[in-house]
C-alpha cells in the first residue's frame, strides 16, 4: 500500500491515533512524496449520533502537519508505461478494532466520512485484529476501498501470511506499480526502460516473488474450522467472555482495611455499575458489542501506585497465565490514555 500508492504534494495521509505502529509507518511514504501528513483524534466517536458528527470529529482535529523536507526527492513518474503515478489522491487510514482497549470503530461512519471529505479519497481499514472475531463483508462496506486481514490472528498459524482486500477499481485508481519482479511481468526489454505489466486490476499484478505456496495451503484447515464453528457464534462468545472477564476484574478491590481502593484499572471499557455482578454485567450490558477480545489494563497497589507490567507478568507467568505487556504498538491510544506523557517524555 504505502510504496505503490499514487503520493503527491497535493496528497494527505490521514490516520487515528489509534492505529497499529505498521499503519502509521506507512507516512513514511507519504512524507517521502512531499504529501501532507495528519493524524486524527476518533476517541469520541461512540459519542456521536449522526454522520455529521462523526464527520466534523475526525477531519477538524488539526494535531500537527508533517510537510516532507525540500531535500526529498519527488516520486518518479514511470513515463516509459505511460503511467502516471502522481496524481494527488488521499488515504485515511483507521483499525476495525483497537488494538489496544478492544474499542470497535463504526467502519461505514468513519468511511463515510473520508469519501464526504473534500478531495479524492481512498479508505483502508486495518482488520488484522476484528477479522478475528467479526466477519468481514466489503459488499456491506460500500466506501471501503482496501482492508488489510491476518491469517495468525484469526487461527494463530501459520504466521506471517495475510491479505490485502481490495476492490479492482482501488488497485488501478489509487496504486501505481513501481516495483516489478517475478511473474508480475508481461513484458520486459533489459537493455532499454520499457516493461509492461500485468493489469493492476487483477491479484497477480502484485504477487512479485515466490509466494509462499508452502504456507498457503494451511490457511485451508483453518478457514474451515472457522466455518464449522460459524463466525457470529465466535463473536458472540468473544464479546460475552471478553465482558465478563472485564467486570470481573472491575470488581476486583483491596481489603477495606488498606483502603478498598480498585485494584485493576481497565482502559476503554465503561464502568461496572455498582451493585451488579460481571454475570449481570453479560446479560444486561447494551455496551458489549462496541468491544473485541481485548482487554488492557494496570493492576493496582493497595496504596494507589501503579505496579509494573513485568512484575505483573512474572506472577501471572508462575501461575499459568499468560498476558502480553507493554503498549501493544499502538504508541496513540497510549498517549491518549496517558494525559501525563508529553512527547518531550518521549523523546527523552
Amino acid at each position: 500500500m504505502g510504496s505503490n500508492f499514487r503520493w503527491s504534494e497535493s496528497s494527505t495521509f490521514a490516520y487515528t491515533l489509534q492505529n497499529h505502529t505498521s499503519v502509521v509507518g506507512l507516512r513514511a511514504y507519504a512524507i517521502e512524496a512531499g504529501a501532507s501528513v495528519k493524524p486524527c483524534i476518533v476517541g469520541q466517536q461512540q459519542h456521536c449520533n449522526t454522520q455529521e458528527q462523526e464527520h466534523s470529529l475526525l477531519f477538524s482535529s488539526e494535531l500537527c502537519t508533517v510537510r516532507s523536507c525540500e531535500s526529498l526527492r519527488s516520486p518518479t513518474e514511470r513515463k516509459d508505461d505511460g503511467v502516471n503515478c502522481n496524481t494527488g489522491v488521499s488515504l485515511f487510514a483507521f483499525p476495525g478494532e483497537d488494538n489496544f482497549s478492544g474499542q470497535i470503530f463504526d467502519v461505514d461512519a468513519l468511511a463515510d466520512a473520508a469519501k464526504d471529505a473534500k478531495g479524492r479519497w481512498y479508505v483502508l481499514v486495518d482488520a488484522a485484529r476484528y477479522a478475528a472475531c467479526f466477519p468481514i463483508d466489503l459488499s456491506k462496506h460500500r466506501s471501503v476501498d482496501f482492508m488489510s486481514i491476518s491469517f495468525y490472528k484469526i487461527f494463530g498459524f501459520p504466521t506471517g501470511v495475510g491479505a490485502l482486500i481490495a476492490r479492482r477499481s482501488a488497485l488501478s485508481e489509487a496504486l501505481c506499480k513501481k516495483y516489478f519482479g517475478g511473474g508480475t511481468v508481461r513484458a520486459l526489454d533489459p537493455f532499454s526502460h520499457f516493461v509492461r505489466l500485468k493489469k493492476p486490476s487483477t491479484e497477480e499484478a502484485w504477487e512479485d516473488g515466490t509466494i509462499p505456496y508452502d504456507l498457503i495451503p494451511m490457511l485451508l484447515c483453518g478457514l474451515q474450522k472457522v466455518e464449522r464453528i460459524g463466525m457470529q457464534t465466535i463473536s458472540s462468545h468473544v464479546v460475552r467472555l471478553t465482558a465478563y472477564t472485564v467486570h470481573s476484574l472491575q470488581s476486583l478491590r483491596h481489603s477495606k482495611s488498606s483502603g478498598g481502593r480498585h485494584a485493576v484499572l481497565v482502559y476503554g471499557h465503561p464502568s461496572l455499575p455498582s451493585g451488579t455482578t460481571p454475570y449481570d454485567g453479560v446479560k444486561n450490558s447494551a455496551r458489549q458489542g462496541e468491544f473485541g477480545g481485548i482487554i488492557a489494563f494496570n493492576v493496582i497497589a493497595a496504596n494507589g501506585s501503579i505496579i509494573g507490567y513485568t512484575e505483573v507478568e512474572r506472577v501471572l507467568r508462575v501461575n499459568r497465565i499468560c498476558v502480553r505487556v507493554g503498549c501493544f504498538c499502538n504508541p496513540g491510544k497510549h498517549q491518549i490514555i496517558s494525559n501525563d506523557f508529553s512527547i518531550i517524555d518521549l523523546r527523552k
